[in-house]
């Protein structure tokens, strides 16, 4: 295809793998120039994207203003527009919330909340001057109080609500501000997530433990067959074209909308017992401590 083809642009974060790589793959088939950023890219998806033409690779750490600024001056330059600003990058963090550190919770919010805030601030008048559509990668996990993933919940929780927002304050200049709710989805996000419990958490007894350290199998027997990402990214691009202004979540992935229906039409002690019923984690936490009380030497001095 001809570069002339490609009349629309795509900036999109997070593409090295799964469903950042996907949407990268599925815009190109759908004509649309993309300029695809990660911190880093393999040889293979490096040679992938060259091979299909019209891609264009840029080293981005989305957390890193500097690096956002050089890429908006650089399709300021050459494009003067940005159709699609797709802002997908994130990650997870596994631990209780009682036991998140100082660095979890920064390194989490900064990526998938704070990065994005900043990008928008930065690359909103390209995206006007297309009468463009932004677009986060959220979770329908926003919903759901899923256990163990407190920083991530939260985090695409004020996520859609700032898209909520956003897309108020833009619609007047005829932006579309669009949220994806992904339900399951074959990606590797969760593989270098071990579970395990810190030998200072309150959760640190042998009952707890033991069940604990199969949270990540049971996670996926509950997920049943996820989608995969070239699956996922067709089927959002194809609610994206077709999107109003009056629409802000989009759900995709396996059992999106199922588990918006749960979270909305179970009680809150169906859904909590649910929730932790997919662990095998209800149970009286109660019963190991000795004269019901829970150690604070560590608080004395």
């Amino acid at each position: 295809m001809s570069s002339t083809d490609f009349t629309k642009v795509a900036f999109i974060t997070g593409t090295n793998s799964g469903i950042g790589k996907s949407l990268v793959k599925e815009f190109n088939q759908r004509k649309v120039k993309v300029y695809a950023s990660d911190v880093r890219f393999s040889e293979e998806t490096s040679e992938e994207f060259k091979n299909l033409g019209n891609i264009y690779t840029d080293i981005v750490d989305v957390t890193n203003l500097d690096h956002i600024i050089a890429v908006r001056d650089k399709i300021a330059e050459l494009e003067g527009k940005i159709d699609y600003l797709y802002l997908n990058a994130g990650i997870v963090s596994v631990s209780h919330a009682t036991d998140v550190t100082d660095e979890q919770i920064f390194n989490l919010y900064n990526i998938n909340l704070f990065s994005n805030m900043k990008a928008v601030r930065e690359f909103v008048r390209l995206v006007i001057n297309a009468k463009g559509t932004i677009i986060f990668s959220g979770s329908i996990t926003k919903f759901l109080p899923l256990h163990s993933n407190s920083l991530y919940v939260s985090s695409k929780a004020a996520l859609d609500a700032y898209a909520h927002t956003l897309q108020l304050e833009l619609r007047g200049y005829q932006v579309r501000v669009l949220n994806v709710l992904g339900g399951y989805i074959k990606t590797r996000i969760f593989d270098s997530h071990v579970s395990t419990v810190p030998e200072s958490s309150i959760y640190n007894f042998p009952e707890y433990t033991e069940i604990y350290a199969q949270r990540n199998a049971k996670l996926a027997e509950n997920a049943g067959d996820s989608m995969e990402t070239d699956v996922f990214a067709k089927r959002v691009l194809d609610q994206i074209q077709v999107a109003g202004l009056n629409q802000v979540n989009i759900f995709e992935g396996t059992k999106s909308s199922y588990l918006y229906y749960v979270s909305r039409l179970l009680s809150t002690s169906l859904l909590f017992d649910k929730m932790l019923n997919i662990f095998g984690l209800k149970f009286d936490y109660r019963k190991h401590l000795k004269d019901d009380k829970i150690e604070i030497t560590q608080y004395l001095a």
